[in-house]
């Protein structure tokens, strides 16, 4: 009996250091993804800004009305683009150490959605695409409302990115037995079956060029799972 006790003891053991290896791998995978963001994905928009503000600073009599209005089109999309990276390395981090706050409430999503829209319009516009929210009744959900627009964003401008001139965004609402269900569907390029499973792991080193070369490194929709599943939903 004594012998049996102990080897169920360490069997337990031996269970309890798998678990604890395997949490470590996690960590230290979820680590080199996020210095590997930071000296590829936040580096090379800077390298560019640092690159067109010395060519503006040494040949800007040169430089035409019109190509001057690219140039700052330009500096403007990549600073947004740079400012969304940081928004979702600050967001992600704040979940591995638990310090984001998580405030609940009963909240129509049509607004959040309306939201969205009215917010990512330019963008989209931008890519001669069309951007709409469906019709809906009014769905209310009991969730965070910041986090959810940050699932929303991140969706969104997935679905900008990969969809090309003359596209069409749809993002709608409906309730589904007891949750509210939120569709975000774009007439873009797709994914293979086979990539589906690789989206949402950080570990995974898996990004795609958009459709006009917009650059990717997945963070944001690992951010998005996260934060579904926190509002006791899936992705």
């Amino acid at each position: 009996i004594e012998y049996s006790r102990d080897i169920t003891a360490r069997k337990s053991a031996e269970l309890a250091l798998e678990k604890s290896e395997k949490e470590l791998r996690k960590a230290i995978a979820a680590k080199d993804k996020y210095f590997s963001i930071l000296a590829h994905d936040v580096r090379n928009p800077f390298n560019f800004l640092i690159g067109i503000s010395e060519l503006l600073q040494n040949d800007l009599d040169d430089i035409s009305q019109d190509d001057l209005k690219a140039i700052l089109g330009k500096i403007h999309k990549t600073s947004i683009q740079t400012h969304r990276i940081f928004e979702n390395l600050l967001y992600w981090a704040q979940t591995q150490t638990g310090d984001i706050s998580f405030c609940p409430k009963v909240m129509n999503v049509k607004d959040v959605i309306d939201d969205c829209v009215e917010m990512n319009r330019v963008f989209a516009e931008h890519k001669g695409l069309v951007i709409e929210a469906l019709p809906n009744n009014g769905v209310y959900a009991y969730a965070d409302e910041k986090m959810v627009k940050t699932v929303l964003r991140n969706l969104t401008l997935n679905a900008i990115k990969f969809t090309g001139k003359g596209g069409k965004i749809q993002i709608g609402v409906h309730q589904k037995n007891a949750m509210a269900e939120i569709l975000v569907s774009d007439t873009g390029v797709g994914i293979d079956q086979k990539d589906l499973k690789r989206l949402f792991k950080i570990e995974e080193n898996f990004s795609t060029i958009g459709t006009e070369m917009e650059p990717g490194f997945g963070l944001g929709l690992v951010l998005s799972k996260e934060f579904v599943e926190k509002n006791n939903g899936q992705i």
